[in-house]
């Protein structure tokens, strides 16, 4: 390996041009400062974050603030880190929700056993500025198997979702419920499951599902009108949140999101960052 020449080069120079080597390599003293902020709160979880990954990270905060769609998330998980700490964490919040119950921590996603697990995002609705008609939901589907994924987010009841996307094993079909059942959009007749899920209300009178694969993207929409307003408890992944925790999943999942309506274009925008970074951070593909 070249060596500098022994005393060829001051200590002050050689510290100066060491300096931007190690920035460009950690990201530790360079790049978005969420970004930053985020990645040291994971290597304080004993997270070992490669250079790779820090630049996958990075990329994600400055692509959702350049396009737009990242001031319209409240919450975002991205549980991928084979432990339930740094996988708690939200990128936006900075705040940790709870995983309970048996859950499997993997490298690249999380999976439910559906009989005990759940994770709660620790705060309402209305706590995170989310209202009827200006809503969104996401979800990152790793498995596919139609038969292990079932609900997730908040209803006042099981016939009247206020805000839930739910997987049935009965057609392949998806749904985002927003801001009931009878409004909702569905999409049939899915052959996988895998993808990245984005569902988005952005008036009373305008919703839509967008499901995005390594092929592209399918959308479904609806323009009914409803003003149901939403269930004010805590969004549950990996189970829905009734007034009692139900819908638990055996699924497993890679992302989850919850915010103020996107539009379809930022939706796009939304779920190929995060595709791009489940991907190079977890060596995984949607394929």
């Amino acid at each position: 390996m070249f060596q500098f020449p022994k005393g060829s080069l001051t200590a002050p120079l050689t510290t100066a041009v060491a300096r931007p080597i190690e920035s460009s390599l950690t990201g530790s003293s360079s790049g978005d400062p969420d970004a930053n902020a985020y990645i040291a709160l994971l290597e304080g979880d004993g997270v070992s974050v490669s250079g790779a990954q820090k630049t996958a990270i990075d990329t994600f905060y400055v692509t959702g603030k350049s396009d737009g769609w990242y001031t319209k998330l409240k919450r975002f998980y991205f549980p991928v880190w084979n432990a339930a700490a740094p996988s708690a964490r939200c990128l936006v919040s900075s705040t940790s929700g709870t995983f309970s119950g048996t859950i499997s921590h993997n490298a690249g996603f999380v999976t439910g056993n559906g009989t005990n697990t759940h994770f709660d995002t620790g705060a309402t609705p209305s706590a995170m500025g989310i209202v009827t008609g200006d809503a969104l939901l996401l979800r990152g589907i790793h498995l596919d198997d139609d038969s292990v994924h079932d609900a997730c987010g908040v209803a006042q009841s099981s016939s009247a979702q206020s805000l839930a996307m739910l997987n049935f094993q009965s057609g392949g079909d998806s749904y985002f419920r927003q801001p009931s059942n009878t409004t909702g959009v569905t999409m049939s007749g899915q052959g996988s499951y895998r993808g990245v899920y984005v569902g988005s209300s952005t008036a009373t009178n305008a919703r839509f599902l967008l499901k995005r694969t390594t092929s592209g993207t399918t959308v479904v929409s609806s323009t009914s009108n409803d003003t149901t307003a939403i269930y004010n408890q805590n969004p549950h992944f990996l189970a829905r949140r009734l007034p009692t925790i139900s819908n638990r999943t055996k699924g497993s999942e890679f992302a989850w999101g919850l915010g103020n309506g996107l539009t379809q274009a930022q939706a796009e925008e939304c779920s190929l960052a995060i595709k791009t970074l489940w991907e190079t951070v977890t060596g995984l593909t949607l394929a």
